[in-house]
């Protein structure tokens, strides 16, 4: 910046003693008052003025000229594309530090992910290795019983005859590899010796024939149990079903049967009252008996008819409510 101040002083002292001269001579053709005016504006008396008089000296004289005001703007220009690439610099590094301290992060973070990653293979793979090797060894255990079953059942079958023990050899091929069982079948029971003819493999097929058979008869008749189970669940839930049904019928007619008690309750303490009432007032007949009116056979016809009509209205009513009471209930 000092720089720029130093250039632009000099820029401002140059175009002033321009000006200047140029004022000496208009004013020595015109005036002898702009003389004076000129004489006190020489370079020697422009280093003798104050600093603010020289900044106020420096702005008037650049209006003077198109050319000193062009260089004055470009000289704010680049003072303010300077400024301008000074932040973008500094910008630029700030973000150039968080970019690589951003790499190296995720540069850490891969490399434990990978061994991570790593880590889990070898897991999956000793685990996988681990799985194979007991499902091996149980496959052969079982394989191992299956036979003793079958010896079993040929030595129940057949006991005068002598059959060399499969256990031994069995182990013998579980415990070396196949890579070493060559170097040791000198030592272990020889293939020959095993003595199985024709006639004893063909008695083991049958009796593996026969325990196919046995195992399909028995997951026949556990399918039928299943069946009948199934069944009889089915039965029972229908059972219940119908119970649920004929409960709610029962407490439905319950109910029917509670509203007829209450009519019949209510019509025979309207008919003792009316009796009571009719004792009160005929005091001349007392015999007097309470006869309905639709049965009274001097009562008109369409008396009849209105009561009987009344009395389908009311059983109507009854019933609609009952009704009512048993689609609430379901």
């Amino acid at each position: 910046m000092s720089a720029v101040e130093g250039e632009l002083l000099s820029l401002s002292t140059s175009s002033s003693l321009s000006s200047s001269s140029a004022a000496a001579a208009t004013g020595a053709q015109t005036d002898s008052s702009p003389k004076s005016e000129s004489n006190g504006l020489n370079p020697t008396g422009d280093r003798l003025l104050s600093t603010e008089e020289q900044v106020t000296l420096i702005t008037e004289s650049l209006t003077v000229t198109s050319t000193d005001q062009e260089k004055l703007l470009l000289l704010n220009k680049n003072t303010e594309l300077r400024r301008v690439n000074k932040e973008l610099m500094k910008l630029n590094e700030d973000w150039d530090q968080v970019y690589r301290s951003a790499t190296l992060g995720l540069q850490h973070r891969l490399e434990s992910l990978e061994l991570e990653n790593n880590a889990i293979k070898q897991l999956n793979s000793r685990l996988a290795k681990e799985y194979y090797e007991h499902a091996l060894m149980t496959e052969l255990k079982k394989n191992q019983e299956l036979q003793e079953y079958i010896r079993l059942l040929e030595s129940k079958m057949h006991p005068d005859r002598t059959f060399t023990p499969l256990k031994q050899v069995i182990i013998t091929a579980v415990r070396y590899p196949e890579a070493e069982w060559q170097g040791r079948s000198q030592d272990s029971v020889p293939l020959e010796e095993l003595g199985n003819s024709q006639q004893e493999v063909q008695d083991l097929k049958e009796q593996l024939d026969a325990l196919r058979c046995q195992t399909e008869i028995y997951e026949a008749e556990f399918q039928t149990e299943h069946n009948d189970h199934k069944h009889t669940l089915q039965e029972n839930r229908r059972l219940r079903k119908k119970r649920e049904e004929m409960r709610q019928q029962v407490a439905l007619l319950q109910e029917q049967l509670k509203i007829y008690e209450d009519d019949f309750r209510r019509e025979r303490s309207d008919k003792q009252m009316l009796q009571r009432l009719l004792v009160q007032k005929s005091s001349s007949n007392k015999h007097a008996v309470l006869i309905h009116r639709c049965n009274n056979q001097e009562s008109e016809p369409q008396m009849r008819t209105w009561c009987l009509i009344n009395t389908l209205i009311k059983h109507q009513v009854c019933f609609n409510k009952l009704t009512l009471i048993g689609c609430v209930s379901k």
